[in-house]
């Protein structure tokens, strides 16, 4: 395979910290699958970018510039201007991503959505039509939710549009695949571990300490987390949030009447990873009720587990038997058994949490690289490839 494009938000690792609306999980998952199939024997990459940045007024910047990076690893990016204007914007974006795809396509053997978004994804869709090559479209952030107006039921159709029109699906849930009913070529992919973590930060493990990292939303259960917190009396525990939007103003708030739970906002991958190896638990809460957690995949689950730290986790969405084993399972999604699960666990001896927190370390390190994450995803490209050829 010599090129594909990839429409997405994909952006330079370094302007994720710039673009609040940006999420550095999709960024580094564009970037694993794009790394993964460059060492599978794809040739080269374009990124064709939606710049992820609210409409107006928020930033009241009605008109977004043109942005170009180079990886200087066989993949490129591009962000073309468009319109900022609601509902103009995802138009807008259609229109300046299909230009900027038409342009550049020379060579392109495919093309890549990053889900199925009214923009990006409708772009790469018109694109791929008009070059006459396959479409796949990832599926990370799939959203079964009812329509509450308009506008997002015509987006919404838009959407299912998208994926009806694509020739293979990449899921991160086998439950998009059984709602949807379509039957096309497809894999799971999870998402992927990159090479970062071969090394573990050298930091001390922190007494008492609960982590969540990741962007603090009532799906996600940070409201869960907060809740069962508020019921351990230790004066010694600690609950560190690391992350931006969601939640964070109530979290703020909590913070402010509890000394013992800290925010930390955004931070930089290394401190990131620092923060999780010194973590005495790492507290994975995403809420099985919520509809929207059956198609997606808590990507942070691979960066905890690789830190060699113990792991709470629900079971929402599709995760595979094997997260059953590797971390510690939490079956009653409330706060009381929460909290009662917390407890134990910063009680137990330290050696006995780090065995814990090596099995999982070892799987995700033996199986969940993007190298062999991005081999599927190119094996399904050019399985659709070779099933258009005459």
């Amino acid at each position: 395979m010599r090129r594909i494009l990839l429409f997405g938000s994909l952006v330079h690792p370094s302007a994720v910290r710039d673009l609040p609306e940006a999420s550095e999980a999709a960024n580094r998952f564009q970037l694993g699958i794009l790394r993964g199939m460059l060492d599978s024997g794809l040739q080269s990459a374009l990124a064709i970018t939606g710049l992820p940045i609210a409409a107006v007024p928020r930033p009241r910047k009605v008109f977004v510039h043109t942005s170009a990076w180079s990886l200087g690893e066989g993949i490129d990016i591009v962000a073309p201007g468009f319109l900022n204007l609601p509902p103009v914007k995802p138009v807008s974006i259609h229109m300046a991503l299909r230009r900027a795809g038409l342009r550049t396509a020379a060579g392109a053997d495919a093309v890549l959505a990053y889900n199925a978004l009214p923009g990006p994804g409708s772009a790469g869709l018109a694109v791929a039509h008009e070059l006459g090559v396959p479409f796949v479209c990832v599926l990370a952030d799939y959203s079964a939710r009812s329509p509450r107006s308009p506008l997002r039921a015509a987006e919404l159709r838009w959407s299912t549009r998208i994926v009806r029109g694509s020739d293979g699906l990449v899921v991160v849930s086998r439950h998009a695949i059984e709602d949807l009913g379509v039957s096309l070529p497809w894999v799971k992919v999870e998402g992927g571990l990159s090479n970062d973590w071969d090394e573990l930060p050298k930091v001390e493990v922190m007494p008492k300490t609960i982590v969540y990292a990741g962007t603090p939303t009532f799906a996600g259960g940070a409201r869960l987390l907060l809740d069962a917190f508020r019921r351990i009396g230790d004066p010694g525990m600690r609950l560190v949030f690391a992350g931006r939007g969601g939640l964070e103003t109530e979290i703020l708030a909590a913070a402010s009447e509890d000394p013992r739970v800290q925010v930390k906002g955004f931070m930089p991958r290394v401190e990131m990873q620092r923060l999780l190896a010194s973590g005495t638990v790492l507290v994975n809460p995403r809420l099985s009720s919520e509809r929207e957690n059956r198609f997606n995949f808590p990507s942070k689950i691979l960066d905890y587990l690789a830190s060699g730290r113990p792991v709470v986790t629900t079971l929402a969405g599709d995760l595979d038997a094997v997260y059953r084993r590797i971390a510690i399972p939490l079956s009653e999604e409330t706060p009381e058994s929460l909290a009662r699960l917390l407890v134990d666990l910063c009680s137990r001896p330290e050696g006995e949490l780090v065995e814990m927190g090596a099995r999982g370390r070892d799987f995700v390190l033996s199986e969940r690289r993007w190298g062999s994450q991005g081999r599927r995803v190119y094996d399904l490209v050019e399985r659709v490839i070779g099933g258009r050829r005459p």
